[in-house]
């Protein structure tokens, strides 16, 4: 999907006249928003996984 998500934002600020760094930004605003999905994604995991006690 971010293979079709990317190039599609990128050509919609082009056409919206934006002009072709406005690509940059978009980029930067997908990375950062998939940098806050796999926090997000980690802290969710540690949660689940709560230590077991082990006994011998």
């Amino acid at each position: 999907m971010g293979n079709t998500v990317g190039p599609w934002l990128g050509g919609t600020t082009i056409s919206a006249g934006l002009g072709f760094s406005s690509v940059a930004w978009v980029s930067v605003a997908l990375g950062a928003l998939a940098l806050a999905a796999l926090t997000f994604a980690l802290r969710l995991h540690r949660r689940d996984t709560t230590p077991q006690l082990v006994t011998a």
